[in-house]
């Protein structure tokens, strides 16, 4: 049906009587429905009284039945029931074991992916050059905690970092010492940010998969000792990398209890305290 110039109040007023006839028409067609389906759940159950009406008149029958059968025939319905047992369970095997072969062709399958994979690696793996990758990153910890001082005074009082990448691990030293039993404390925060540090200086390498972004959360003390008035020079080489050419793709975003001061940054001071 199309419709012509028809006024706009005519138009609803004829929309709304047409959604009130099928309105109408569903409601009937429910109460059709509903009625269809009392009377199948009736039938239903009167055919569930009928047969175990039936049931119980035929139990005399089937105990008389059951005396005058000779042995054999009940010997014989007894191996049916077992030959029966045996074919379900040889079928149930036979699927089991179609779903063997069926998992041990995917793992066959796998097993060669993972082969191809493992040679890929093996190949790549041959071209990388972990010396050099060690050096970068040894170079990049040494420039950050030769950069720390406090009042004119160098805060790192130890040796050269000394980072080894080796294709199946890593190895960090302190001079000749691993740096879990060389550093205390306050030097193990500090080779940690000098570790981090030389991460996001690698970002820059076309090939680094390092991301330009760093988040750092300073505690409110250390040993002891409030860290509010001596966070600035660990941040400052971070500050000064950021403002480097090349590392403009770089941010550091850090969380402390002053940070006053720091220059070439932008600081934001919260005052609600959260408990």
């Amino acid at each position: 049906m199309v419709l012509v110039n028809f006024p706009w109040g005519k138009r609803l007023e004829f929309e709304l009587e047409q959604l009130k006839g099928e309105r109408k028409e569903i409601g009937d067609l429910i109460e059709a429905l509903s009625g269809k389906r009392r009377a199948n759940l009736e039938s239903m159950q009167a055919i569930r009284n009928r047969t175990a009406l039936l049931s119980e008149q035929l139990r005399p029958v089937r105990v008389k039945t059951a005396a005058i059968i000779p042995p054999e025939v009940a010997l014989l319905d007894n191996q049916v029931g077992q030959r029966t047992e045996r074919i379900d369970q040889l079928r149930r095997i036979r699927e089991s074991l179609a779903r063997r072969d069926k998992i041990a062709d995917e793992i066959k399958k796998i097993k060669s992916r993972v082969e191809a994979l493992l040679a890929e690696v093996t190949s790549q793996t041959l071209s990388l050059d972990f010396d050099a990758a060690s050096d970068s990153l040894s170079d990049g910890m040494n420039e950050y905690v030769h950069q720390l001082k406090f009042d004119g005074k160098k805060m790192w009082t130890q040796k050269d970092v000394q980072f080894s990448i080796r294709k199946d691990g890593f190895t960090a030293r302190v001079g000749r010492q691993k740096w879990t039993s060389q550093l205390g404390g306050t030097m193990v925060i500090y080779f940690l940010l000098g570790y981090h540090y030389s991460l996001l200086k690698l970002s820059k390498e076309p090939l680094s998969r390092m991301p330009g972004f760093m988040m750092l959360d300073f505690p409110a003390e250390i040993e002891g000792e409030k860290v509010a008035d001596h966070e600035n020079f660990v941040i400052e080489p971070f500050v000064s990398l950021c403002k480097s050419p090349g590392f403009e793709h770089v941010q550091v975003i850090a969380a402390g209890s002053a940070f006053k001061g720091l220059e070439g940054v932008n600081r934001h001071q919260f005052t609600e305290v959260w408990t």
